[in-house]
Order: C-alpha cells, then sequence, then structure tokens
C-alpha cells in the first residue's frame, strides 16, 4: 500500500504562484475547498490541487443571444394597457360655486 503525497499549503500556494498561502487555509477551514487535516495541520494532495484548479477555471462561454431591442413610446404594442392618466382635483373653494 502507498501512502498519497501530501503538501502544505505553503508548497500548493508555491505551485500555483500565489502570493501567500492565506488563501488556502481560510478557503480550507472555511470548507470550500477539500483538504486533510492532521491534527491542526492542513494538508492537500494532488488530487485536491487539481480539483480546485477544476473548480476556478474559466472557460469560454458561447455568445449570448443578442437581446430583442427596446421598445419606445412610438413603438409600443397595442394590447399593452395604458397607464390611466392622474387628474387633479377641484380645490374645496371652488367645489361650491
Amino acid at each position: 500500500m502507498s501512502l498519497p503525497q501530501l503538501y502544505t499549503a505553503e508548497q500548493v500556494a508555491d505551485a500555483l504562484h500565489l502570493e501567500s498561502p492565506a488563501w488556502l487555509e481560510d478557503s480550507a477551514r472555511s470548507g470550500t475547498i477539500a483538504h486533510v487535516r492532521l491534527g491542526r495541520r492542513l494538508r492537500f494532495s494532488a488530487k485536491h490541487v487539481e480539483s480546485l484548479i477544476a473548480a476556478n477555471e474559466k472557460g469560454v462561454d458561447t455568445p449570448l443571444p443578442k437581446p430583442a431591442p427596446r421598445r419606445t413610446r412610438g413603438n409600443e404594442p397595442t394590447t399593452a394597457p395604458q397607464p390611466r392618466r392622474l387628474q387633479a382635483r377641484v380645490p374645496a373653494r371652488m367645489r361650491n360655486l
């Protein structure tokens, strides 16, 4: 039986050209990336690093279809209900005339 090679956060950060292992340590502690905990130590296997890379990989997305042109006032459909216009109230002093 062969044991898997385990790497420290510093070794993984160095291999991935990260400035600091702090991001790896914080992500592992919060449970967002896979890791092995040996006592208080964090360790990462090659499989963990591969899954980390795959999870953060950005591919080229297929282009989205162009949105429909926006409607302007002269271009509104006739079936749409027209907004009700507000009317001013007659002042109280003018009601009894």
